[in-house]
């Protein structure tokens, strides 16, 4: 009976230390998902395919965007909003509306709101103590890299999306407001 206790001991000993392992290893890699804000304004920096643009981007409650840029001087002041059926363009009071399916997907709004609404609900494993959090993904445009931070209520905010084959990088401020 004695050897059986020690036996019973010797096994729940060696499962608690086995267990406690996977525990450890578990909390590792936990699984996490890219929770963007519903609304967010930020400054940011845009290059695409040679352009450099500085401005600012509003997200509004229907995952639709508004971007209103400083710079180049010449176009500071333009603003290029998203909206379900088309894209509008304000411009020292003059405001028109273009239809979604005559621009391109690629232009700077479109592709903005596509590496927004991808990065959003996106499924990932969190390396422990890491951040800010990398992750890549292939697209339709190609391979996507996505650089996203917690914010004090651990929601994820974008610092920074590449997309390589399109010369596309948005670097988001480091503190967006919600």
């Amino acid at each position: 009976m004695r050897k059986l206790k020690t036996r019973g001991l010797i096994l729940l000993g060696a499962l608690a230390i086995l267990f406690a392992g996977c525990a450890q290893r578990g909390a590792l890699e936990k699984s996490g998902t890219v929770g963007l804000p519903e609304q967010m304004e930020c400054a940011l920096q845009l290059h695409y395919s040679g352009l450099e643009l500085k401005g600012r981007m509003t997200r509004t409650l229907d995952g639709e965007l508004a971007l209103t840029l400083e710079q180049p001087g010449n176009l500071s002041g333009l603003t290029l909003e998203t909206a379900p059926e088309e894209y509008r363009t304000e411009y020292e009071g003059i405001r028109f509306a273009v239809d979604r399916q005559v621009l391109p997907k690629t232009s700077v709004p479109g592709l903005l709101k596509f590496a927004l609404d991808t990065a959003n609900g996106l499924s990932f494993k969190i390396p422990s103590g890491k951040a800010p959090y990398q992750i890549d993904l292939q697209t339709d445009y190609g391979k996507m890299e996505l650089v996203v931070d917690r914010d004090d209520q651990g929601k994820f905010l974008p610092i920074q999306i590449t997309i390589d084959n399109l010369e596309f990088q948005a670097v988001f401020d480091s503190a967006p407001t919600t």
